[in-house]
Parts: structure tokens; C-alpha cells; sequence
């Protein structure tokens, strides 16, 4: 191989010397013919990467578009519960890009582990699959947790959570909506069989707790005395003495403000979507929580134009009652009414 060496202070390219292994000295432009295949060498070897690493970028490139194009949130998370990935929704969402951070912390706003994690399952191999709704913004989500490894051996932890709020909200209407069906095809033959205003009363009343899910139902009815008092004619759920320990007028007063009262003196149906924070449910919230009710509706009951009582249903949930619920539960309290202003017409028939 030749060496490079300098004759003198003249640095042009007659004045370069190469001095070959066996001794003979080369000018530059006849050592440039030896060289040309190494330097073609390096040249396809430079190349070779340049084209490496554009295939990388556009590799990367893809990828983020791929991620990108995904309609929910990505996030990876390491062993620690530290958060080491998130796409772009996922950072929009929590405002930041909180890498590092607990995930959470930065997901959820907790201090803690989350009571629901699956973590553990995950980081045994185990690809788990959940929907929940969650506490920081009461939506619910689809989530996807899969283990993934990484090139050093370490396993992390990769979730696709899709926003699926739309879908359950028409699943609860639709579930709402049969169950409604369900009471009225229920009470539609219990007010063909029924003799006895008593029984008509009860056997409803534990068709809507029984077909309907919810948590107390029961019919009161509208008394002429001072007090505006609201006597029960029959329930079905738990009442746990409920009845009997809460004051309830149809007056306009502080005791006759509530579902009941108002649909009484009113004549149309009255909705509480949340018993613990309406005002107007204050004299009867205490017991009402202690029994697990969230949230009731009173529908009146009718005759000749004349309010006479009220169906009352109430929800272990707030906001249970929908308006094509509520349609359908009026309905039942018309047929309610209508079935028992015919068994009173009946009884004083028999009595004449």
C-alpha cells in the first residue's frame, strides 16, 4: 500500500509523493488509477446508508401516520407505571405530554394506582380487553391493554382506548325503552285480570320493580284532609320503611315541592334526575340516600280531568328516566288510572 509524503514546501500535485510497499514512489495522478476501487468501495458503502437510513425515516414516517390515523388514544407505559409514549389525542387530551409521569396521575388525575388497573395481568403476557367509565370526565371508553417487548428484552405496556360514550348512550336509551315495553306488555295483562283496586295496585307496582329494575315503586293517593296528605295505596321494592317515616304533601309546600306533590297538583309528570343534589328533594333526601334511591319520577293519576294520586318509580341511578321512558311509563299510568276507575265503577255497580 503507498504511503503519502511531502518533497519540500510545494504542496501542488506533482510536488505529493507515494511511496508503495515495495519502495517505488508514485506521483498522485499515478496512484489515482490504485485508488479508484477503494473509493467506489466507499462511495456504494455511503450510499448503501444514505438509502438505510431514508427507508428509516420513512418508515417512522408511516408509522406516526398509522398512529395518527387511529380515532382514540394511544399510550405505553413501562413496568413502573410511568408513561414513555402517547399520540397526539392522547396528549390533547390530558393537555401535556406528560412523559414520565405515573400514568395514573397523568390519565386519571389520581395519586394512586387505580383501583381498576390491570397492569399485573398485562405484564404476565396476558392481552386484556375492558370497557369503563371514567371518574375524571364520566365518559366511557373501549380500552385494548397488550404486552409488548422491547429489543433489550423489557416488557411494556401498550393501550388503545377508544372513546365509546355515543354507543352506550344508545344502548341505555334502548335498554330503557324495552324495559318500559316490557312493564307495559306486563301491565296490560294484569289490568285485564284484575277484581281488586288493592290488587291491581300491588301487582303493578311489583311488575315495574320486577320487569323494570328499579329500586321502589308505589301509588299514593291524594287526601282531602288539612294537611294535603298523600296516603300509599300499595308499593313493591325496598321500601324499608320509607313510606311510613317520610312526610309527603300535594300542597304547595315545603313537604308537597317534591316529585309527588308537584305531579298532584300540577297534573303532569314531575322528574327528579338526582335526589342528592335537587333542592327541592331536601325534606326526604336522608332517608332516600340511606335506601339507595338516586333519582324518581311521579306520573298523576286521573279521572274526569281530576288528579286524584300519583305512580311513583324511583332509581338506584340519577338520570334514569329518558323522555321515550317517560312516554311509555305515562302511558302506564293512564292505563293504570283508567284500570282502576273502572274497578271502582264496577264496585259501585255491584253495590247499587
Amino acid at each position: 500500500m503507498a504511503e503519502c509524503t511531502q518533497q519540500g514546501p510545494d504542496s501542488s500535485k506533482e510536488g505529493l509523493r507515494y511511496e508503495p510497499v515495495e519502495g517505488k514512489t508514485l506521483t498522485a495522478r499515478e496512484a489515482l488509477p490504485q485508488a479508484e476501487p477503494a473509493v467506489e468501495r466507499v462511495r456504494r458503502e455511503l450510499e448503501k446508508h444514505r438509502r438505510i437510513g431514508a427507508a428509516w425515516r420513512e418508515m417512522a414516517v408511516q408509522y406516526m401516520a398509522i398512529i395518527d390515523a387511529f380515532d382514540g388514544l394511544i399510550y405505553i407505559c413501562s413496568q413502573d407505571y410511568e408513561v414513555e409514549f402517547m399520540n397526539q389525542k392522547c396528549i390533547d387530551r390530558t393537555g401535556h405530554y406528560p412523559l414520565g409521569q405515573k400514568c395514573f396521575k397523568a390519565l386519571h388525575d389520581l395519586e394512586e394506582i387505580c383501583p381498576w388497573c390491570v397492569n399485573d395481568r398485562v405484564f404476565r403476557g396476558e392481552k386484556v380487553t375492558w370497557e369503563m367509565q371514567s371518574p375524571k370526565d364520566r365518559r366511557w371508553y373501549s380500552i385494548v391493554n397488550t404486552p409488548i417487548r422491547y429489543s433489550d428484552g423489557t416488557l411494556h405496556k401498550m393501550a388503545l382506548i377508544r372513546d365509546i360514550t355515543a354507543r352506550k348512550e344508545i344502548e341505555e336509551r334502548l335498554r330503557r325503552t324495552t324495559r318500559a315495553l316490557t312493564i307495559m306488555g306486563a301491565g296490560g295483562r294484569v289490568l285485564l285480570r284484575a277484581r281488586e283496586e288493592r290488587e291491581l295496585v300491588q301487582e303493578i307496582c311489583r311488575i315495574i320493580v320486577a320487569a323494570g329494575g328499579y329500586r321502589l315503586a308505589w301509588v299514593g293517593r291524594a287526601e282531602r284532609d288539612a294537611q294535603k296528605s298523600v296516603r300509599p295505596l300499595g308499593s313493591a321494592g325496598f321500601e324499608a320503611g320509607y313510606l311510613e317515616r317520610v312526610r309527603i304533601s300535594w300542597g304547595d309546600s315545603d313537604t308537597g315541592r317534591g316529585p309527588t306533590g308537584t305531579a298532584i297538583r300540577t297534573g303532569r309528570p314531575c322528574i327528579c334526575r338526582n335526589l342528592l343534589t335537587d333542592p327541592q328533594f331536601a325534606p326526604w333526601r336522608e332517608e332516600a340516600r340511606r335506601r339507595g334511591y338516586a333519582s324518581s319520577i311521579a306520573l298523576p293519576l286521573q279521572e274526569d280531568d281530576r288528579t286524584w294520586g300519583a305512580l311513583n318509580i324511583y332509581a338506584a341511578e340519577p338520570e334514569a328516566f329518558d323522555a321515550a321512558e317517560v312516554a311509555l311509563l305515562t302511558q302506564l299510568a293512564e292505563d293504570l288510572a283508567y284500570g282502576i276507575a273502572n274497578l271502582r265503577l264496577r264496585k259501585e255497580r255491584e253495590g247499587a
